[in-house]
C-alpha cells in the first residue's frame, strides 16, 4: 500500500488547520484579517524606462538656450526648469503652459512682489513685445522698490488653443537685469517642438 497519497492529504489538512487557526486567532485579538503572501520575484524583471535627456525633455515647444543655461526635465506642471547662472547664485527659471489673460497673470505676480494691480491699459505699457517662433509675445520686468531682493522677469507667449506659454524668474532686481539681455534671446528662440 502506498502511503505517499495519505501523507500529501495529512499535510494538507494540517496546512489549511493552522491556516484557519492563525486567521481566527489574529480576529479574536483584535489585529490584522488579512493577509497577503508576497510573489516570487521574477528571475529578469522588467527594466524602469529611461528618459532621454534632452533640452526640451519631450516639451510641445524647443529653444535655444544661453551659454552655461541648463534645462532641466520637466515635473509636475513645468514642461522645463532652466537654471540660470548668475554672479549672485543660480536663478530657476520655470517654463509652463497655462490659461488667463495677460492683465490677470501680471497683476498675480505683482502681488507676488508686492505691487498694487493695474489695469488694463496700464499693464500693457508694461509689456515689451517680442517675435518669437510660437508668434507675438511679451516680456515683463517687475521690480518692487521697497524690496528689490523679491523682483520677477518674465514672457507670456499666447497660443491659438486659449493658453499661454510663460517662463518666469524670480531674483534680485539686478540679477535679473544682468540676464535680461539673454533671456530676451531666449524667449525669442521658442518655436514648436518638430516632431
Amino acid at each position: 500500500m502506498n502511503k505517499l497519497p495519505q501523507l500529501h492529504k495529512i499535510v494538507s489538512l494540517t496546512a489549511a488547520t493552522l491556516t484557519i487557526l492563525a486567521q481566527a486567532s489574529c480576529r479574536e485579538k483584535g489585529e490584522v484579517h488579512h493577509f497577503r503572501t508576497p510573489k516570487a520575484p521574477q528571475a529578469n524583471p522588467p527594466a524602469a524606462p529611461v528618459r532621454p535627456a534632452a533640452t526640451s525633455n519631450q516639451s510641445p515647444y524647443s529653444w535655444n538656450l544661453p551659454a552655461g543655461w541648463n534645462a532641466q526635465p520637466a515635473s509636475g506642471m513645468r514642461l522645463a526648469t532652466i537654471i540660470i547662472p548668475s554672479p549672485s547664485g543660480a536663478l530657476n527659471a520655470s517654463v509652463t503652459e497655462f490659461g488667463g489673460s495677460l492683465e490677470g497673470n501680471v497683476n498675480r505676480w505683482r502681488g507676488q512682489i508686492g505691487l498694487p494691480p493695474l489695469d488694463e491699459s496700464a499693464v500693457l505699457k508694461t509689456l515689451k513685445e517680442v517675435n518669437t517662433g510660437l508668434g507675438k509675445g511679451y516680456i515683463v520686468s517687475l521690480n518692487n522698490p521697497d524690496t528689490p531682493d523679491n523682483a520677477l522677469l518674465a514672457a507670456i507667449i499666447p497660443r491659438p488653443t486659449n493658453t499661454s506659454v510663460f517662463i518666469k524668474i524670480p531674483g534680485t532686481s539686478s540679477a535679473l537685469e544682468s540676464i535680461t539681455p539673454a533671456f530676451t534671446r531666449f524667449t525669442e528662440s521658442l518655436s514648436p517642438t518638430q516632431n
